[in-house]
């Protein structure tokens, strides 16, 4: 048995950027951080020769074309899988619709697995990340970005430059105590509704390729990622706090990403003292980050109304083996 462990993400600034729509026309850069909230794959070869997978639901069927669940029947075909396996999901939050990469951490912890598994492993983080866009993007054809796959196959807090042959990444190199301030100035909430990723993606690559002012405005939040790093290297967090705002206000007029709810969220948090936040994720629920003084955080909670809080810690492994039955037997 081999399991896999691949942290969520949070983005902060340059979301959009890393789809094909804007990339292929001009450079993409995000800022994003992988956070100690996890997807976790288990794989073992099952006896009977069947395959159980199981996630939201289970299946259990006789041959990989059967499979219902997209990314795990993909998967199964790419890698010549014949022989019976189990392969099952657990995830620290919904593994859809929270706006922090799940759906991209499955599949990165899914081919990382197999890849290990069927003793067909992937030589570094960079070539899981690829794997796991080439599952996604070219194998399913979903209309989405490189970011997720990237930011949870290496784990850290890293600038990702998304050019139209290549993805660079530059682990943003700050003090342990000034990291750690950043993260006391992080609050999440989560906000109901449904969204369906990829169809987000979609509708907003096809604007982006029709739209100016959206490619525009794209480009503004793009261009913003240096001074956001730039001022967490200082520890300039009121700063960055306002260029989260600014940003978010962009994006939320140029792609239409919000919603009512997100709206009250969002307007409740920066009336308690938050400096600024964003919606994460493609748009539609999810979670809507604030960054705000932390001595603003219980009136920030309070003006909640109970909704759900995610604590948010960082991640520094990235996609990870923490259990393997051949090496540790």
């Amino acid at each position: 048995m081999i399991i896999v462990r691949v942290p969520l993400r949070i983005s902060f600034i340059g979301g959009g950027s890393d789809a094909p729509a804007f990339y292929e026309q001009f450079p993409g850069k995000v800022i994003s951080a992988a956070i100690n909230k996890y997807v976790f794959v288990a794989i073992n070869e099952k006896f009977d020769d069947m395959f159980r997978i199981g996630y939201s639901i289970t299946e259990l069927v006789g041959k990989p074309h059967e499979v219902k669940n997209t990314r795990v029947r993909a998967a199964l075909e790419h890698f010549g899988v014949e022989r019976g396996l189990e392969i099952v999901s657990i995830s620290d939050v919904p593994s859809s619709g929270s706006g922090l990469g799940a759906s991209s951490s499955f599949s990165v912890a899914l081919m990382h697995g197999l890849g290990e598994f069927l003793h067909k492993p992937y030589s570094n983080k960079n070539a899981i990340a690829e794997a796991a866009c080439r599952l996604e993007m070219e194998m399913l054809g979903e209309k989405i970005g490189k970011q997720d796959q990237y930011a949870a196959a290496f784990g850290g807090l890293n600038i990702f430059d998304f050019k139209k042959d290549s993805v660079q990444v530059t682990p943003v190199q700050i003090a342990k105590k000034t990291l750690a301030h950043f993260q006391d100035h992080l609050l999440a909430f989560h906000v109901a509704g449904s969204r369906d990723a990829a169809a987000l993606h979609a509708h907003i690559a096809k604007n982006m390729k029709n739209d100016k002012n959206i490619l525009i405005a794209q480009k503004k939040i793009v261009a913003m990622v240096t001074p956001f790093t730039d001022a967490l290297k200082k520890g300039e967090f009121k700063k960055m706090g306002t260029m989260l705002h600014k940003a978010w206000e962009l994006k939320k007029k140029s792609h239409g990403i919000s919603h009512t709810e997100v709206d009250a969220v969002y307007a409740a948090g920066k009336k308690a003292g938050a400096w600024g936040g964003k919606l994460l994720g493609a748009g539609g629920g999810g979670f809507v980050l604030f960054m705000a003084p932390p001595k603003a955080h219980a009136k920030i909670r309070a003006a909640q109304n109970g909704r759900k809080e995610l604590p948010i810690g960082f991640d520094i492994e990235g996609s990870k083996i923490i259990f393997n039955s051949a090496t540790t037997a």
